[in-house]
């Protein structure tokens, strides 16, 4: 049987794990402004332009113009994905230096 006071203390440490990793990502946050600020206009943009997927008309115009809406509004969630993420992908290219 489990002691009841190993099982207090892992979930301690768990607790203690989890707010330090949300106060590191509140930090992480609060010290890039720009990013917040782009995340900010990001999401606004977002949420001016979701209203206008509404169907109002089934022609064909109509039709093409709210595709056009949604695929700029997927580019634009895609692009704050990439800011919330904290995974950082570089590509090299040329030759490696031989001597």
């Amino acid at each position: 049987m489990t002691d009841p006071a190993l099982i207090r203390t892992a979930s301690t440490d768990a607790t203690i794990d989890d707010s330090t990793a949300e106060n590191k990502k509140a930090t992480d946050r609060a010290a890039h402004p720009l990013v917040d600020q782009a995340r900010d206009s990001l999401r606004q943009t977002i949420d001016r332009y979701i209203p206008q997927l509404e169907l109002t008309r089934s022609d064909a115009d109509e039709l093409k113009r709210q595709a056009a809406v949604k695929s700029g509004i997927d580019q634009l969630t895609t692009l704050l994905n990439k800011l919330d993420s904290t995974l950082l992908r570089v590509a090299e290219f040329g030759l490696v230096s031989r001597g």
